[in-house]
């Protein structure tokens, strides 16, 4: 059900964030732990816990998550970077850096996208033999931001 002036879109993004938020902490958690885990945070005016969904990428013992600039969950990371994530099945620890300037977004998105390249057409950054185009990721940069989470423990 809507809740007061709540979009269709962002009525069925939450829908899908209750869903990956039960599943994730299930033993089912293989049907979307490849692509989606779940980050715990702590809220910056309100201490509470929060935990939230997101797409990820992993390199090493660091994973990568973006954002849209104008969603809010994201600036608790500035504040307390401090970080629980449930990747694949396992909780761990981590610290969370953010990106916020263009130069750094577009560096971090590349590394991403270089990461899952069949992703790269929902953030309309073409392709060509391998390498994306820069002057798409500066674009998609103005509307992003990254986040790079430095693992306590490797994921296995």
């Amino acid at each position: 059900m809507l809740i007061a002036g709540e979009t269709a879109m962002n009525f069925f993004t939450r829908i899908w964030n209750e869903f990956n938020k039960v599943i994730l902490n299930t033993s089912m958690h293989g049907l979307t732990s490849k692509k989606i885990l779940l980050i715990q945070f702590r809220g910056r005016k309100s201490g509470l816990e929060y935990t939230t969904p997101v797409n990820y990428t992993q390199q090493g013992d660091s994973l990568r998550i973006t954002s849209f600039i104008h969603r809010n969950w994201w600036r608790n990371l500035e504040t307390h970077p401090d970080v629980v994530v449930t990747v694949r099945g396992h909780k761990i620890q981590g610290t969370a850096e953010v990106f916020v300037e263009r130069d750094d977004v577009s560096r971090e998105l590349g590394i991403f996208l270089m990461s899952a390249p069949e992703m790269a057409k929902f953030f309309k950054v073409r392709q060509t033999n391998g390498n994306l185009n820069q002057a798409d990721l500066f674009k998609t940069a103005d509307q992003r931001v990254m986040i790079k989470v430095h693992l306590s423990d490797p994921v296995t």
